[in-house]
């Protein structure tokens, strides 16, 4: 007799959790001025880049929102591979200490109004350097 299917267990923070990161999103467009529609193209100008790396840097790492890089590439209208990408690419940046990144990282913190007091402390303290 065969078994029964195997059922995944519903994730009941899988929606609020997506709700997070499009309020985050919402947020920093609103504060860099940028237009959700065109921050989510597949536009290279490294101002967009930038705040996009911001974005994820700021889930995956800084506020540790449980969200898959699937769910958020499609949120962000990337595949997971870019999202993996941008985290690697804002941790490099930040340790190089590239100051025009780490000034958008410290806006994208801020905006997101999740992040906690020392981490806002730590990356005033790089932009300040």
């Amino acid at each position: 007799m065969a078994s029964p299917p195997k059922i995944k267990p519903y994730n009941m923070n899988a929606t609020k959790d997506i709700g997070k990161v499009n309020r985050i999103i919402d947020a920093v467009c609103e504060e860099f001025q940028v237009e959700k529609k065109v921050l989510l193209s597949p536009t290279r100008e490294q101002h967009y880049i930038y705040i996009r790396h911001c974005i994820v840097y700021t889930v995956k790492r800084v506020l540790n929102i449980n969200i898959s890089c699937t769910k958020m590439g499609k949120l962000m209208k990337r595949n997971h591979a870019s999202i993996l990408h941008g985290v690697k690419t804002a941790m490099n940046l930040i340790v190089t200490d590239n100051n025009e990144f780490v000034r958008y990282m410290n806006r994208v913190i801020k905006v997101a109004k999740y992040a906690t007091r020392e981490e806002i402390i730590i990356f005033n303290h790089i932009a300040q350097l």
